[in-house]
């Protein structure tokens, strides 16, 4: 069942392109490694079911390097270490781990990618109610915030969503470092041989890779979101439920909802929106788990989106054909290179 309807290109291209920062970070990482430790190829069907994408020509274990500074350092000690026959030790294993996350990390400008793409998501979703289109997108937030002459509290929600995105690619640098760490460790505690330890770090990228997509599904929809309530304050909205949406997000299709600024002195949860909402740190059931009813400020209400992989989307109440307009979304893309 798809997600979304036929005619919108506009949200899976940014998944799309958002997802990609991640998941090429954690390929060329895991290439890296393989082929520093030596270990014999893997299928390539495996690995490209893992990654989500035909794997090109070089495969995991034919991998070419140019290590910087610190990657030959950790490198060249880890191949004294095996010429001599003496296992990893752990801090040999950290400094290799790191290494190669931070060389990938740095070479492949993933905080700066992330923060680019999270302004044109928030861009796209502005762009969807507004009647102007630019002749090229804002570099900068401070560019864009001047462009779509935003108030502080809309900047706000602007700054959220691209240092939301780059505090999460972030996260994905150390816990892709302390996952390498935790495999090898383990491999080399066991005496794992060289095909047990390519398995076990191929379903540890898959995992990482998993965790990744659906970063990137929430925050796409979130920066996407929070730009198109930007342009839509003052005006009311209607929710979409995705077709194969939760029960929860299906109770609220074809419900309406006055749109009003981050700044709103009278916000109601339950009936309002606004850019940046969020249900991070409440909950969906009435009920704590010791059968405690939680108050109205520890509920979850109407946000885009409403949970991680959330899909469902606001549309306006007043002019949803230009919303939907097929020409108006191949501009809008053509705009943001997307």
């Amino acid at each position: 069942m798809e997600q979304y309807p036929a005619s919108e290109t506009l949200l899976p291209a940014l998944e799309e392109a958002t997802e990609r920062i991640g998941r090429d970070f954690l390929y060329r990482v895991h290439l890296s490694l393989h082929r520093a430790l030596g270990l014999p190829p893997l299928p390539r069907g495996a690995v490209e079911r893992v990654y989500g994408m035909p794997i090109p020509h070089r495969t995991l274990a034919k991998a070419r390097l140019t290590p910087e500074e610190a990657w030959s350092k950790a490198l060249k000690r880890f191949r004294e270490l095996r010429a001599k026959g003496i296992p990893l030790r752990p801090r040999d294993i950290r400094e290799l781990s790191s290494a190669v996350v931070d060389r990938w990390y740095a070479l492949e400008m993933v905080e700066d990618r992330a923060k680019a793409q999270a302004l044109r998501n928030f861009l796209a979703g502005f762009l969807r109610a507004h009647p102007r289109l630019p002749s090229r997108p804002p570099e900068t937030v401070p560019e864009a915030v001047a462009l779509l002459r935003l108030r502080e509290a809309e900047a706000w929600a602007l700054e959220w969503a691209v240092e939301h995105l780059a505090e999460h690619v972030r996260g994905l640098a150390e816990d892709t470092r302390r996952g390498v760490a935790q495999v090898l460790m383990g491999a080399v505690g066991r005496s794992d041989p060289p095909e047990a330890v390519g398995r076990q770090l191929l379903d540890r990228f898959g995992t990482l890779n998993r965790d990744w997509r659906r970063i990137a599904i929430t925050e796409t929809a979130a920066a996407h979101g929070a730009g198109f309530l930007t342009a839509m304050i003052g005006q009311e909205v209607e929710w979409v439920a995705a077709q194969d949406a939760c029960p929860y997000c299906r109770r609220y299709h074809g419900r309406r909802f006055l749109v009003v600024a981050p700044d709103h002195p009278h916000k109601d949860f339950q009936v309002h929106m606004w850019p940046g909402k969020t249900n991070v740190g409440r909950s969906f059931h009435p009920y704590t788990a010791s059968g405690k009813k939680r108050s109205e400020g520890e509920l979850a209400g109407p946000a885009i989106p409403a949970h991680p992989h959330c899909r469902c989307r606001v549309v306006p109440v007043v002019g949803r054909s230009a919303y939907e307009d097929p020409e108006a979304m191949r501009r809008i893309r053509a705009i943001l290179g997307t």
